[in-house]
């Protein structure tokens, strides 16, 4: 499996120059690659004579690499622009290579090598020693110059035999039930809705000043995500204390391709689903998504359906129980 890693670097002004230079020129010749399979409506063969030398010589399959991904994305209609924006150049692994004193050695357009200064920690020196890296990619965040590494790692497998159903919510983000009759509760929905509403009413504060503000949009956003990482990692970190080897989740991508459903884009349903998904495989645990219809109507005991009142769900077969742990457990038994 492919993972990637962030860290520091710290050009020199004529550096920052040379980067800048190779990231338009990167941005440039991929937009005009992806024009020429629009022009033919299909991916051509390209070769790197096709590719101006404004991008180093190795990055030119990064280019046509890039082209391919985002030319799908426009012929199946995920994309309704046919020219992207690019902040980053990439270098394949032929073409850098780390050296002593946390210095990196890469390829310019002119074929040329200049060192970067940069700074990682001691996690990433161990990606760096002991993997495969196969890429680079440097881009600019404000004024901060970042690189990102893409390393090849084995998946790891375990021979764990337990099971985990996962019920996603807004009050309570996630309630898992496992075959070993386990319930745990994990995230707050308060801490969440108590985040929206902050920074939501400074946004909708801002507009009516005419003066509307993104800072505040990026750090709901940044937020939300943390959360969501957090969470996502204690139901892993949960999982692998149970010796759980399959995760069952609510397949909620149906949810989230319906632009008019605004509760499952408010609270993220979707992305802690593809995070708590990423985390498990990179664990070795399996995952699978089941159907999320009547997981919290349905009795675990009877089967029957009942509607829940608020938090609380009852059957008439005497069955009571939290709705959230009720979808859990159904989802478990699925």
């Amino acid at each position: 499996m492919f993972l990637s890693s962030v860290f520091r670097i710290y050009p020199s002004t004529e550096q920052k120059e040379i980067l800048e230079k190779l990231i338009d020129g990167f941005n440039y010749e991929t937009n005009r690659i992806i024009n020429y399979f629009i022009d033919y409506q299909s991916e051509r063969f390209v070769e790197y004579k096709q590719i101006n030398d404004v991008v180093p010589w190795s990055s030119k399959n990064e280019v046509i690499k890039q082209a391919r991904i985002d030319f799908r994305k426009v012929m199946v209609g995920h994309s309704k622009v046919s020219r992207f924006s690019y902040d980053f150049c990439k270098w394949s692994n032929m073409s850098f290579r780390f050296i002593e004193n946390q210095e990196l050695l890469i390829e310019t357009s002119k074929r040329e090598m200049i060192v970067l200064k940069v700074h990682y920690n001691d996690f990433i020196k161990d990606k760096i020693d002991n993997t495969i890296i196969t890429s680079l990619k440097i881009r600019k965040i404000k004024s901060k110059w970042i690189a990102t590494i893409t390393y090849q790692t084995k998946k790891k497998t375990n021979d764990f035999k337990n099971i985990m159903g996962v019920d996603l919510g807004i009050k309570v983000p996630a309630v898992v039930a496992t075959s070993t009759n386990k319930i745990r509760f994990f995230g707050n929905g308060r801490e969440r809705r108590f985040l929206f509403i902050k920074y939501k009413s400074e946004l909708k504060k801002g507009s009516k000043e005419k003066t509307p503000c993104k800072k505040n949009s990026n750090k709901l956003s940044k937020r939300l995500k943390y959360i969501d990482h957090k969470i996502s990692r204690d139901i892993v970190n949960f999982a692998i204390r149970e010796e759980i080897g399959l995760i069952k989740l609510e397949n909620l991508k149906q949810l989230h391709r319906n632009k008019s459903n605004n509760t499952v884009s408010t609270w993220s349903y979707y992305r802690l689903m593809k995070y708590i998904v990423y985390k498990a495989n990179k664990e070795g645990i399996k995952t699978v998504l089941v159907n999320p219809r009547n997981t919290s109507k349905r009795c675990p005991k009877c089967k029957k359906l009942n509607q829940p009142a608020k938090r609380n769900y009852e059957c008439i077969c005497g069955y009571k129980n939290h709705r959230d742990i009720v979808g859990a457990i159904n989802i478990l038994n699925h």
